[in-house]
């Protein structure tokens, strides 16, 4: 999931690495004592060589560091040494006495140990301070449910996953879809041929797709297979740089053009039931269903659905009303259909007690319609709440909802690619050509070395990892 930046508003507010004219880097903050290595901070490592990032450590040999030094009592300040690409800056963390009195009191009631306290509360001002984008900590001392959770939220505290999802966001805004980096040498992918890739890496059934299309197009001469197939990748293609306009909008201190938001909202959901649409005309053509009846293939049409379960049980069983795929393409379905009757907006009509009224829901929210909202919020009840979708009821005594897209685009997403590969999965393609076809999986230009777990942490679904072999989600 790609997180979103805090920063306070008003006069002196920093600005967004996200806004149109930016010339800032991008600033993200490492408390290295407590962030596990792993494939998300070798990525943290690797990219703080780019030019338009900046990645500081507080001890790191890999990454520029931070040092603090001890307190000066007569300015009631600690300075801190930042060791940057551009040779580096001296800044300070003023009321510093405050925070060390804290860190003591905090320490004696067990929190953690005083040491901890005063180095994470010391780098969490820091950094809520100096407009840091992100600080990657694994301290549970500025976590939610902590007594310092408001400076956690304003030091824009993240883990080292939600950092790298970040940073690839913000490098392929500045249009840099580097997806590997050796010191001084680095590989890039043209933008369509990136997005592509990462397609490959969350939906490596579509291999075998392409596989028994083509070979049905070169010994049978059918090239609709293929051309479905096709349009499976290019729609998920289009959702996720949907995706990534729609995100950089949230990213942006000011937002003022909350339409350009909803516009890539709207273009996303067209994409998805697009990709789902041609998933299931792969289906009717694999199972010999009427060639005619084609354009009524639709996972939500039930006299289809049925003929899919006669011709494959198995696959007809994944679609029942409920199940996990079913909900995922109803929570794109009900939202993209809305482009037939009212539109997604922040502004609700309603009547209540006899009396019309119009209500404008806070920034970055969406009401729902209410001929979708019941239906949607029973979908979202069973893949994990309203909590999880950001899913909210505006009035106590009215069933008026709305939504985050923001956080519903990413958790769509997400439950969209296992569905997508439930569904190819299920879907006996080699019924279209001769031969059976081998998956294939995403690699770089360099040998065989799979890039697909970095791609995945770039754009933000490190665990949206489908397994070939066992056909479920890794974890």
């Amino acid at each position: 999931m790609i997180p979103r930046v805090r920063f306070a508003r008003g006069p002196g507010a920093p600005d967004s690495a996200f806004a149109d004219g930016s010339s800032r880097p991008l600033r993200i903050v490492v408390d290295s004592v407590t962030v596990e290595d792993g494939d998300a901070l070798r990525l943290l490592r690797q990219f703080s060589g780019r030019p338009t990032v900046d990645v500081l450590a507080t001890d790191d040999p890999a990454i520029p560091g931070i040092r603090f030094g001890e307190l000066d009592p007569v300015r009631d300040l600690i300075p801190v040494e930042l060791h940057t690409k551009d040779g580096g800056w001296d800044r300070g963390v003023f009321a510093a006495s405050s925070l060390l009195e804290a860190a003591k009191l905090y320490a004696d009631e067990g929190l953690a140990s005083e040491e901890e306290l005063r180095r994470v509360l010391v780098l969490g001002s820091a950094c809520a301070s100096w407009g840091v984008d992100a600080l990657v900590t694994g301290s549970h001392i500025l976590s939610p449910d902590s007594p310092w959770k408001n400076l956690g939220r304003d030091a824009n505290v993240m883990t080292a996953e939600e950092a790298i999802a970040l940073l690839g966001l913000y490098l392929r805004w500045r249009g840099d879809y580097t997806y590997m980096v050796d010191g001084n040498f680095s590989q890039y992918f043209p933008a369509d041929f990136f997005y592509r890739t990462v397609v490959m890496a969350l939906l490596p059934e579509w291999g075998r797709w392409l596989g028994a299309t083509a070979d049905a197009a070169d010994s049978r001469g059918q090239v609709t297979p293929l051309a479905l197939a096709e349009a499976v990748v290019v729609r998920m293609i289009r959702a996720l740089r949907g995706r990534d306009r729609l995100q950089r909008q949230f990213e942006l201190v000011r937002n003022d053009d909350w339409g350009d938001a909803l516009f890539y909202f709207d273009a996303l959901l067209l994409s998805l039931g697009g990709a789902f649409d041609a998933i299931a005309r792969v289906a009717h053509l694999a199972y010999s269903l009427p060639a005619k009846e084609i354009r009524f293939a639709s996972w939500r049409r039930t006299e289809w659905v049925k003929a899919v379960r006669k011709a494959d049980p198995d696959l007809g069983k994944l679609v029942v009303k409920g199940t996990p795929t079913s909900d995922t393409i109803e929570l794109v379905a009900l939202l993209r259909n809305t482009i037939h009757g009212q539109a997604l907006s922040n502004v609700v009509h309603h009547v209540h007690g006899g009396s019309r009224f119009t209500l404008s829901v806070p920034d970055y929210i969406v009401a729902l319609p209410p001929d979708v909202a019941a239906d949607l919020d029973a979908a979202v009840g069973r893949r994990g709440g309203r909590e999880r979708w950001h899913v909210r009821q505006l009035l106590q005594d009215a069933d008026l909802l709305a939504l985050d897209p923001g956080v519903y685009t990413e958790e769509l997403l997400a439950e969209c690619v296992l569905a997508m590969n439930r569904l190819m999965r299920g879907i006996d393609v080699e019924r279209l050509g001769n031969v059976p076809a081998e998956p294939s999986d995403a690699t770089s230009e360099q040998g065989d070395r799979d890039i697909s777990p970095d791609l995945r942490l770039l754009v933000g679904f490190p665990h949206v990892a489908w397994d070939l072999r066992s056909g479920r989600l890794v974890r």
